[in-house]
């Protein structure tokens, strides 16, 4: 990540959240209203935007947060 300049690095920090987030905003808000989206595929769906969202936090601390001092 060193060779990337800090705007692509800030973009990236921004879409390894943002891009969880919407996820999770449209299992909330769109799905909801399809009648295959039960109880039980929205508990799958939020396991898995969680899993998503919390693979992007461990990139976004281990490869993103360290090269912006270097």
């Amino acid at each position: 990540m060193n060779n990337f300049s800090t705007e692509i690095k800030l973009l990236l920090s921004l879409a390894l959240i943002l891009v969880p987030a919407g996820l999770a905003a449209l299992g909330f808000t769109v799905l909801p209203k399809f009648e295959w989206f039960t109880k039980k595929v929205q508990s799958i769906y939020i396991f898995v935007v969680g899993l998503i969202f919390i693979a992007c936090l461990a990139i976004h601390f281990i490869y993103v947060l360290p090269s912006y001092n270097q």
